[in-house]
């Protein structure tokens, strides 16, 4: 299954740039989620610690910005 990062032209106000952003994230996440679990599988050390890392990263970001926009 092919998704891509979704886009909206002529965001001007904050809070519906912000939202576009956490929906981005959480696509992202289910991808990394997949991949950490294949590399698991496979005994792929870095990749898993890689993405281990990255999802920490982006669900403390995701997080921040759900505070943000209350």
């Amino acid at each position: 299954e092919q998704k891509t990062i979704k886009t909206i032209k002529g965001v001007s106000d904050g809070i519906t740039g912000v939202r576009l952003i956490q929906d981005n994230i959480q696509d992202l996440l289910i991808r990394e989620r997949e991949i950490l679990e294949r590399a698991s599988e496979h005994n792929d050390e870095g990749t898993a610690s890689l993405m281990s890392d990255l999802i920490s990263d982006q669900e403390k970001l995701n997080w921040m910005l759900t505070a943000y926009v209350g």
